[in-house]
């Protein structure tokens, strides 16, 4: 019971913030549920996109740069490219989290993209908190 009520509570939120996957959601915070609690109850852990920028230089910056604008020979532009601005937020967070290896057909770089960048610790809050960097920097 306290689950559903949890689910509904941010569903409420969510709707009242806005769709979260609309690009131009303003929202500068992210509420994602955490059931991995030891007790069995559930927590609301925030992260911010000033958090998500943090966890961006550390997993991401290598291939697509400090400012996201892309390196040449690795990584696109994540500020003024369609990729992200066409993808809902949780497409994105998929994304990121399967990666995309050169034989794909969609892969126009010649250079994998590895499963959570290269960084098997990133946790989905932590992916979303990225995800919504992003939508703050977008051009």
């Amino acid at each position: 019971m306290k689950k559903i009520i949890v689910f509904v509570t941010l569903m409420i939120l969510a709707v009242s913030c806005g769709n979260s996957e609309n690009p131009e959601n303003n929202s500068n915070e992210i509420i994602v549920q955490n059931s991995s609690s030891s007790k069995g109850s559930d927590k609301e852990i925030v992260k911010s996109a000033e958090e998500g920028k943090e966890i961006y230089q550390k997993s991401c910056s290598s291939c697509h740069g400090s400012k996201a604008t892309g390196v040449d020979g690795l990584g696109k532009s994540l500020v003024n490219g369609t990729f992200v601005k066409n993808l809902g937020d949780d497409e994105l967070v998929i994304f990121i989290k399967e990666g995309r290896d050169t034989a794909s057909p969609d892969n126009s770089t010649g250079i994998d993209m590895p499963p959570k960048g290269g960084n098997p610790a990133l946790k989905d809050e932590d992916i979303k908190a990225i995800v919504l960097y992003l939508r703050s920097i977008q051009e």
